[in-house]
């Protein structure tokens, strides 16, 4: 008796064990590093709006930043298993000078504005829900080198697109002035 006991007690912390390392495999979070090579399966249908959403006047002699806002407009969720964990590697920048009279950016002038991929790249499943969005924050490191007479500005168009292979998305154009510094 006292045997079938220890057997039944055994095999009870083995079912346990193994049970314990499963749960853990399957709630892993998608963390971590994928190799240079890997690929990342194309997302499809996604229903994806990326929108400048500010600021849209800043001070020279400050860091400077855009924010964009990447929402779901579509009735299902995204999953992004591409999304870079520096967020503003998920985004290719491109600026150009608002010359006086000028209406329109000039295709031809777009530079860009990106800075190499921080490495190592880390990424994570971002997850949309329909009607949410994520907010990108990216850095205008040459905002804190101008220098602006006072009663004057500079004006820039400025566009961004994703920095991924598995979802396109592309902002429209739009401006930012850079003011005097106090």
């Amino acid at each position: 008796m006292k045997h079938l006991i220890t057997i039944l007690l055994s095999a009870a912390a083995i079912l346990t064990y193994t049970g314990c390392a499963s749960k853990a495999k399957l709630h892993s979070p998608g963390y971590g590093e994928k190799p240079a090579d890997y690929k990342f399966e194309k997302i499809k249908n996604a229903k994806l709006e990326l929108t400048f959403i500010g600021p849209k006047m800043q001070k020279a002699g400050t860091t400077g930043k855009v924010v964009f806002s990447l929402k779901n407009l579509g009735s299902k969720t995204v999953s992004i298993e591409e999304w870079r964990m520096n967020e503003e590697d998920n985004l290719k920048l491109e600026c150009q000078v608002w010359l006086p009279g000028q209406k329109e950016p000039d295709p031809d002038r777009w530079l860009s504005l990106d800075l190499p991929v921080k490495k190592p790249e880390l990424r994570y499943h971002l997850d949309l829900h329909p009607g949410n969005e994520a907010r990108i924050v990216k850095k205008l490191d040459f905002v804190e080198a101008l220098v602006i007479t006072p009663g004057s500005e500079r004006r820039y168009f400025v566009r961004a697109s994703l920095n991924l292979n598995s979802v396109k998305c592309s902002s429209q154009t739009a401006a930012i002035a850079i003011l005097p510094a106090e």
